[in-house]
């Protein structure tokens, strides 16, 4: 059995929108890609709670839309309208990082 292989779409499709990531057989998550459909998933740094985790990642690098998945993958829920400098100050503080 493969393992799904994660895309994130480019535009919607079926039940996804775009910017959504989901996994698929390897067949059908490169033809997505060829096809222009999503592009190959690229994983946000992780933040762990080790004894310095503001060296593991900086979130003043990030773009927006990585800065929202990885309030996502922390359940963390952000407000509608935030910009990039709120959305770093309710990740810090969320993620208890200085």
């Amino acid at each position: 059995m493969d393992r799904n292989i994660p895309v994130t779409f480019k535009t919607r499709y079926g039940l996804y929108n775009a910017g959504e990531t989901a996994g698929f057989a390897p067949a059908v998550a490169a033809k997505l890609v060829e096809t222009g459909v999503a592009d190959a998933y690229e994983p946000v740094a992780q933040v762990t709670s080790e004894d310095e985790p503001s060296t593991n990642v900086d979130l003043e690098l990030m773009t927006v839309v990585q800065l929202k998945q990885l309030a996502q993958e922390r359940n963390i829920t952000l407000k509608a309208g935030l910009n990039k400098a709120e959305i770093i100050e309710v990740l810090r503080i969320a993620l208890e990082i200085e």
